[in-house]
């Protein structure tokens, strides 16, 4: 008997710019899967309590790890039903009191002079759609795999969300030109900025300086910068720069730390700022222009961090058939997250930024394109 071999192709993972018609289909493959928006809120038949607990620590775990920018300023949390800009109030330093009291005289009294900083409070989330035949004909677990990349992106989320609200700051500095020989050039604007400007330990002491002459206190026993990866290789090759391996054993280690100089802890992110491009010309007058890379150099209550109660980050699963008759046939499935998160600074003189150029230019690669740059090798 002749046999015949019949070759089936299962396109489990659509690309990225597919779109989707109701029912599940692709209008890109017609292939029917990961492809249902269903969101109902029904408890569906295959999810039982331990699941749910088990991805929801799981996805809890990983997305902090993502957070640098937001772990440095006090977390508050608002009441529902008050609206979504919350209003935070504080009291500004009272001046010293050096001028003797006279005897029987009554001094006059402290004026209190309060301050107050508006910031929005929004909702954030997104989630994925995935098909029954997806989960059981794939080798590997795709919920705990999509758990991993969703949290990871709730985290990458809000890190660049607070990361873009703490360089709006007012305080910043320009670090100097540089000159092979030593020679220092003071520069006064972000356009002034070339490549002798990288960031050294001269300008980071500048920036404690100013944050001490401001009377800010350190978080802890020290101030905090948080620097770009491109950045951090000029620094980390300085004199003085002491590893976070180096540390003691008991000493507290922040998300993203890789060392200190003097009591300033460097802690790095990707989302550091940068101001692609906004620098000086590499070259004459035309032409392509440096990129400006921020380091925040953050003192104790610089900024403050909030959600509204009960409403913080939470993950949200739909098992199959809790669709209800919109999923007859239970084949479609939903994992996501989200949150309401609102970040705002409420301290200016207690954060500094300084505006740097650097020896590296490597740019961010998203997922999309090494995706993409491995479908080209192959």
């Amino acid at each position: 008997m002749k046999r015949q071999f019949r070759t089936i192709i299962v396109d489990l993972f659509a690309a990225a710019n597919a779109t989707w018609a109701p029912g599940g289909i692709s209008t890109s493959n017609t292939y029917p899967i990961n492809a249902y928006n269903n969101t109902t809120a029904t408890s569906g038949n295959d999810w039982t309590p331990e699941k749910a607990t088990f991805y929801d620590r799981t996805f809890l775990k990983n997305y902090v790890g993502k957070m640098v920018h937001g772990q440095f300023g006090e977390k508050l949390t608002f009441p529902k039903h008050s609206g979504d800009i919350v209003n935070i109030r504080g009291l500004s330093p009272y001046p010293t009191k050096t001028t003797p009291l006279t005897e029987g005289v009554t001094p006059a009294g402290n004026t209190m002079n309060f301050y107050y900083v508006e910031v929005p409070v929004n909702q954030y989330g997104a989630f994925t759609p995935i098909t029954d035949f997806a989960s059981f004909a794939s080798r590997d677990q795709i919920m705990l795999h999509d758990n991993d990349e969703l949290s990871s992106q709730a985290g990458r989320t809000l890190e660049e969300i607070d990361a873009a609200a703490l360089n709006a700051g007012q305080s910043v500095l320009y670090a100097p030109s540089v000159a092979s020989n030593g020679t220092v050039t003071e520069v006064a604007s972000r356009s002034g900025l070339t490549g002798l400007c990288k960031l050294t330990v001269d300008v980071i002491y500048r920036a404690l300086n100013y944050l001490e002459m401001q009377n800010a206190e350190p978080i802890g026993d020290s101030f905090v910068a948080i620097i770009h990866p491109n950045a951090k290789f000029d620094i980390m090759r300085s004199e003085g720069f002491i590893n976070v391996v180096k540390y003691q054993a008991s000493q507290r280690i922040f998300k993203g730390e890789i060392g200190m100089i003097g009591n300033i802890r460097f802690v790095v992110s990707t989302y550091a700022k940068v101001f692609a491009g906004a620098g000086a010309y590499k070259s004459g007058d035309s032409g392509p222009k440096y990129d400006v890379y921020s380091t925040l150099v953050i003192a104790k209550d610089a900024y403050k961090v909030v959600e509204i109660e009960g409403e913080g980050m939470k993950t949200i699963i739909k098992g199959l058939g809790s669709g209800g008759t919109a999923d007859p046939l239970d084949q479609r499935a939903t994992q996501g997250w989200k949150t309401t998160h609102g970040i705002g600074i409420t301290g200016q003189t207690r954060m500094v930024r300084i505006e740097s150029t650097s020896s590296l230019s490597t740019t961010t690669l998203s997922n999309e394109t090494l995706i993409a740059a491995a479908r080209a090798a192959a």
